[in-house]
């Protein structure tokens, strides 16, 4: 987990994202899975894939195909390891990624440590797949996501969850999002305001028309999260259930 949490693997951190394949590339094979390296395939306007996705396969002597699924990549920009350097307190460790997700990095690894140590053969691949984008809605990865998981049997996501740290969840919400563009109309503010248009105006004015879409707990989740100006474009996220 140390290991891990200590390097910084922020958004678009192609530095930190190389040295975490590497990890993880080295981790695998000493496993004994094959691994394969595939390039992130996208990027949008306002997000940056980097670095590769790695898949690792190993097999069994027959049974059910498993697919071990968890992100590389953290919502915490390069710096914040200085602020809050990893620790231990009791049965507690404290980190910037350590519950999203590179608990279940450790977890997945952990598991096959033990899984090796037993000699467990019973299986007929298991699959470990480490994304590198899930933060920014897996733009360069989710195509190699879908078409892996069609090839097996169960799929595991080690994505953490606060509704009960113990349980496994059988389904979550999916994700959307909504870019809006709004032109304005120059005019002179004083003398002609009336011939204008004023962009920033009728951008608030759509927030708050659309904040009621936002349905609550065990409903739609609608949320505007950027507003960028000049030519002014809003974005927003879409999670329903």
């Amino acid at each position: 987990m140390e290991r891990l949490v200590n390097i910084e693997s922020g958004p678009a951190d192609a530095v930190g994202m190389a040295e975490m394949n590497n990890l993880l590339e080295q981790e695998l094979r000493s496993l004994g899975f094959t691994v394969t390296r595939h390039p992130t395939t996208g990027s949008t306007a306002d997000r940056v894939s980097v670095g590769d996705n790695i898949i690792g396969v190993l097999h069994g002597k027959g049974g059910k195909n498993i697919m071990l699924q968890a992100h590389q990549d953290t919502v915490y920009a390069r710096g914040a390891l200085a602020k809050a350097h990893f620790r231990v307190e009791g049965d507690l460790a404290y980190g910037p990624s350590i519950a999203d997700a590179k608990g279940g990095i450790a977890v997945i690894l952990h598991s096959l440590k033990l899984l090796k140590a037993q000699n467990f053969k019973n299986f007929g691949t298991i699959t470990v797949l480490f994304n590198t984008d899930e933060e920014q809605s897996s733009v360069g990865s989710k195509d190699l996501i879908t078409s892996t998981a069609k090839l097996n049997d169960y799929i595991l996501s080690f994505e953490p969850t606060s509704v009960d740290p113990e349980g496994v969840p059988l389904g979550t919400s999916g994700i959307g999002t909504a870019t809006v563009a709004i032109a304005g109309r120059a005019a002179h503010a004083v003398a002609e305001p009336k011939k204008g248009v004023n962009a920033i105006v009728e951008a608030a004015d759509l927030v708050l028309r659309t904040v009621d879409l936002n349905e609550g707990s065990g409903g739609l989740r609608f949320t505007w999260t950027m507003a960028q100006g000049g030519r002014l474009e809003i974005f927003c996220q879409l999670m329903p259930v």
